[in-house]
């Protein structure tokens, strides 16, 4: 997967122009198929949010084992 390399307060600020755009819409302005596909989006980025802390997560412990390991040994 290619890395786009944009920084979060960019991220941010398409996010919430997103939010402000579905929260003026009406039904009648985005068709069934087209909100489907845009929730499917959302879940995708959601999962992607859920990995990206996982991943911090193990490399935390990770950290913390190499320098507990570390620490212990004569």
């Amino acid at each position: 997967m290619e890395s786009h390399h944009l920084s979060f307060p960019q991220l941010s600020h398409d996010l919430e122009a997103l939010k402000v755009a579905l929260v003026g819409m009406t039904p009648d302005d985005i068709a069934p198929i087209d909100a489907a596909a845009v929730a499917r989006e959302i879940s995708a980025i959601r999962l992607q949010l859920k990995r990206l802390e996982a991943d911090r997560t193990a490399a935390m412990d990770r950290y913390d084992s190499a320098r507990d390991n570390a620490s212990a040994e004569p």
